[in-house]
């Protein structure tokens, strides 16, 4: 076929089965995305339209969860790849190198009858409103409100930046050649449930009040100070699963909850109004006997609390809370790691019990029935003469100079840690985060705006609780940390005069410099079980401000102003220091690691319950959703044509819509009763719906509904070159449409097989949708509004029935070339790009070990 304004760019030689989705363009950039089966886990690769691949990278969750890719999409800024996978979540990649930046976990249904898999994905751009020309409010400055807890966070110093939990680099990826060879994507940190079910904006540190941590790689000299990419504020991330549920998640992170359509609807695409929070759902309804009828104009989904200040402003603090929360929680790991250690690191207790343990094992081999170090360590001290068991270990190796030095060191760092991150960091994040619980408290108190949100004053008052007797345990841990840590370093002094006095022939030139109280406090709470680990250990802490306090005195005031009088005229009847009784608070729990676990579930289902609130009062308008039964016609027969003819089955439909007035469908219907003896089964009609309707308020109009039927016919020019005639209807060839999909508001991509010739061709070509004649149909029977199966049914129908309502025009075919990647009667896929400056088609045989680009406006 002679090639017309189409070009081939490149062909990529691929090594396994390649599959390429509808979505896969990159909407700004010459790029593709491609998936890959390896094993039971997908692989995707990012390959330049010239023919190079970028990279290639595993997104299964390795934890042996065999999983598969369902979706696609792009962010607004075309910077991030939406992935949706199944079993049900959702997955964004980085452009750069494909590596997993976050993961959104999606609700499945109890009840449902089949594994719920998502189906569709789309992330639609903010809206952007034009001024309203009314006062600005002097209150606000930079989108805060003066006296906000964000407002006052903006004030305080920052937190320090937490270091990053990236996994270790194994010495294979160290070393391997740093090419476009497939890699594992980074496995992300383990996130506790509570953190991952947790609602919330992408991340802002900055407005926690928490020092962000300096990116590391390449960077170009003053990119720190580059204006913050804020293109997916206000921006809407939409999934639909064949379970009939639709998620949305505000920013592409915030979920806005679950909407769920009524029983056998099932959502099919999904449309967006440019500027309110307005979506456009498509449904398909499912009746018991597994007849299915697809809604020609859209349910109207509105989310009205999208559009109030108050819905952003808890999205913005239920964020604010949780990185405070993930914060705390991260530094709460950290201690505890240096004080016990975790997942086969060992911390600093464990240092005291080894020492311990090599003692009780001189001592047993001494003969002593009992090991008891304490005891000997105490003798030692008051004493001032070993057992025969210490004198021995005392010049052993676990006595040297060097042993006591890593000793000193282990423990020494481990409690410095303790007491700056509880003062520098674990105490002052508690009290952010009870500064914007407090908030959220008054909301409570105000449930003439915020009652749509649920909150509780009775959980916000328990998570109040909770932060105020963390502020007092993390204060409570760094004054214990550094009395320990005093102690301790009386204890190693205490050891090294013991090992200087054994080495040496004249004791009596040692100078002890340790303090004996303090080392004996170290041996008695210190050495074998401290009193630190009490804050790793135990149950949630329940006291009350009023267990910390010591008992108030008994006295009358009259017998307090007798004493006061009796101490001025006299004043040698001061007692001094006062007679105070300090209270026992060893029998309090303080297990820090066992409170912020309680505080993240509880703050989780506060704001998680609030974040619902935009589902529960989605205004969702069903009223053409319901299939319309006509006067004569059963539910299943609604779906086929009368009974002479077969059901309207098509293999396939695209969609574009443009704004909320047209849309236009192109599906494949069958040609039946053609009068062509041969290929009968092959034969399909292209037809092209365009829809109008309009929506007001609560109440949606159809305009028009025009149809037009195209014949899947070439000409046949080389019959008409050797009869020697000019073309005529006659002289024809049917094809076999194998995909297509709209290039932009003009034009249709097709991909078909030219069935002329012995070993026919597969051809990709472009055909103008915009100008057909459509020829209106007369839907004002339909009280509901019809279905896509009616209008192709009915179409068919007049059509067959040689009627002039519905001609059949001969498809014509503006653009066209040969594409080299599909052999005879292989199947394909295509996706496109019909952007301005980009205008290219992918083309992959269904084999999916070849991928050809074309340039759909290039010369050959």
């Amino acid at each position: 076929m002679e090639n017309s304004g189409i070009s081939s760019i490149a062909v990529f030689s691929l090594q396994t089965k390649t599959r390429i989705l509808k979505t896969a363009c990159c909407p700004d950039k010459d790029l593709v995305v491609l998936i890959t089966r390896v094993g039971n886990a997908d692989r995707i690769s990012l390959w330049k339209m010239q023919g190079s691949k970028k990279w290639v990278v595993d997104v299964a969750r390795g934890d042996g969860t065999v999983e598969k890719i369902t979706a696609m999409a792009w962010s607004p800024d075309g910077e991030t790849i939406i992935l949706a996978h199944s079993p049900p979540r959702i997955s964004f990649h980085s452009l750069q190198d494909g590596h997993e930046e976050r993961s959104l976990a999606i609700p499945s249904p109890s009840n449902s009858p089949t594994a719920v898999e998502i189906t569709g994905v789309w992330w639609f751009p903010s809206a952007k409103k034009p001024p309203d020309g009314s006062m600005p409010d002097i209150f606000i400055r930079g989108g805060i409100i003066t006296g906000s807890a964000h407002s006052i966070l903006r004030m305080q110093p920052l937190l320090d930046a937490l270091q990053e939990d990236n996994p270790s680099t194994s010495a294979t990826e160290l070393f391997a050649f740093q090419g476009v060879q497939g890699r594992s994507s980074p496995k992300s940190i383990s996130i506790p449930s509570a953190i991952a079910s947790w609602p919330a904006l992408p991340p802002d540190l900055l407005a926690a009040s928490i020092q962000t941590q300096p990116s590391t790689g390449d960077h170009r000299p003053g990119e720190e100070l580059d204006e913050i990419d804020r293109s997916s504020v206000g921006s809407l991330l939409v999934a639909i699963d064949n379970a009939g549920q639709i998620h949305s998640f505000w920013d592409g992170s915030y979920s806005l909850g679950v909407v769920r359509l009524a029983t056998g609807y099932i959502a099919k695409t999904v449309a967006k109004h440019p500027s309110q929070p307005t979506l456009y759902v498509t449904t398909m309804f499912v009746d018991s006997t597994k007849s299915k009828a697809t809604t020609l104009v859209p349910i109207t989904m509105k989310l009205p609390l999208m559009d109030e200040k108050m819905t952003r402003k808890v999205a913005e603090t239920s964020t604010t809370a949780r990185e405070l929360v993930w914060y705390t929680m991260r530094t709460v790991k950290e201690m505890r790691k240096a004080w016990f250690g975790i997942d086969g690191s060992d911390g600093a207790r464990e240092a005291n019990a080894s020492w311990v343990r090599s003692f009780h094992e001189r001592q047993a081999q001494f003969g002593q029935q009992e090991a008891n170090a304490v005891l000997d360590l105490t003798a030692l001290l008051t004493t001032g003469r070993p057992s025969e068991a210490l004198a021995d270990f005392i010049v052993g190796e676990q006595m040297s100079e060097r042993a006591l030095q890593k000793w000193e060191t282990t423990v020494g760092d481990a409690l410095v840690k303790l007491r700056i991150f509880s003062e520098k960091r674990v105490a002052p994040a508690f009290q952010r985060l009870h500064l914007v619980l407090e908030e959220v408290h008054g909301w409570s108190l105000l449930p003439q705006q915020y009652s749509q949100f649920e909150f509780s004053s009775e959980d916000t008052n328990t998570c109040l609780e909770l932060a105020g007797r963390g502020i007092v345990i993390a204060a409570w841990l760094a004054t214990t940390a550094q009395r320990e840590l005093i102690r301790f370093k009386e204890f190693i002094s205490f050891l090294r005069f013991e090992a200087s006095k054994a080495a040496t022939t004249e004791p009596q030139q040692v100078v002890p410099k340790h303090d004996l109280l303090e080392v004996n406090s170290y041996l008695m709470s210190g050495l074998v079980v401290s009193s630190i680990d009490k804050w790793f250990i135990g149950p949630v802490p329940k006291f009350t401000p009023k267990d910390l306090t010591a008992s108030p005195p008994t006295q009358k005031l009259a017998e307090i102003i007798l004493n006061s009088r009796r101490v001025a005229s006299d004043p040698s009847q001061i007692v001094w220091p006062p007679n105070t009784h300090s209270r026992d608070l060893s029998h309090l729990d303080r297990n820090l690691d066992a409170l912020i676990q309680a505080l993240a579930e509880k703050c989780a289902l506060i704001f998680d319950r609030a974040s619902r609130a935009v589902a529960k009062k989605v205004d969702l308008d069903l009223r053409w959703s319901t299939p319309d039964i006509l006067p004569g016609r059963t539910v299943t027969s609604r779906y086929t044509n009368v009974a002479t003819f077969k059901p309207t089955m098509y293999d396939f439909v695209c969609e574009r819509t443009f704004g909320n007035i047209s849309q236009y469908l192109a599906i494949r219907a069958p040609h039946e009763g053609s009068g062509r003896p041969s290929h009968n089964m092959r034969e399909f009609f292209l037809c092209m719906i365009r829809a109008s309707h309009r929506h007001e308020g609560g109440h949606k109009t159809m305009c028009k509904v025009g149809v037009a039927l195209l014949e899947c016919t070439v000409p046949d020019s080389t019959a008409s070159e050797w009869l020697d005639v000019p073309y005529v209807d006659e002289f024809v060839n049917d094809f076999l449409l194998l995909d297509m999909d709209f290039f932009d508001d003009q034009h249709l991509v097709i991909l078909y097989h030219n069935e002329a010739g012995a070993a026919g061709q597969t051809i990709i070509g472009m055909v103008k949708y915009s100008d057909l004649g459509y020829q209106e149909m007369d839907v004002s029977g339909y009280v509901r509004g019809p279905s896509r199966e009616d209008i192709v049914a009915e179409a068919l129908k007049l059509q067959q029935a040689n009627q002039a309502r519905i001609p059949v025009a001969t498809m014509t075919i503006t653009k066209s070339r040969e594409v080299g990647v599909v052999g005879e009667f292989a199947g394909a896929n295509i996706a496109v790009n019909g952007r301005a400056g980009r205008r290219v088609a992918y083309v992959c045989d269904n084999v999916g070990l070849e991928v050809e680009v074309l340039d759909m406006e290039g010369e050959d």
